[in-house]
């Protein structure tokens, strides 16, 4: 669906797709629920993908792919940290941030908003490759 925005002399065009493609595990929520969504949804996938690279596994993880779209649904009940994954809380006020409410989600605002987190400037004045 396309909408356009008229401001002035310049047009702004709004898109959203209601189509779902992918790997279950990292799809969001507005995707599963064909509520329709944007770029916002990226955000979440980096978030899934995060939450994978420092805990071993997938948020969401079923052996079941129906399991895991419910999972995902009702991330609220499920989205829980390991303690033997020991992770600081930067790390998970970030992943939190992506795994939440488009209507909150970090970079809903643009990228800057998630470059700008704690955990990442950490890292970058640490000298490590993101």
């Amino acid at each position: 669906m396309l909408s356009s925005i008229f401001f002035s002399n310049l047009y702004i065009h709004l898109w959203q797709a209601f189509s779902t493609v992918g790997t279950p595990d990292y799809i969001a929520p507005e995707v599963l629920l064909k509520k329709g969504y944007s770029v916002e949804c990226d955000w979440w996938s980096l978030g899934a993908i995060m939450y994978e690279m420092l805990v071993g596994y997938p948020p969401f993880y079923s052996d079941d792919p129906v399991t895991t779209c419910r999972k995902i649904v009702h991330w609220k009940n499920h989205l829980k940290f390991p303690e033997e994954a020991r992770l600081t809380p930067e790390a998970k006020d970030l992943i939190c941030g992506l795994l939440c409410d488009v209507q909150h989600r970090l970079g809903t605002r643009g990228a800057d908003e998630i470059r700008a987190h704690p955990w990442l400037v950490q890292r970058y004045r640490m000298g490590q490759a993101l």
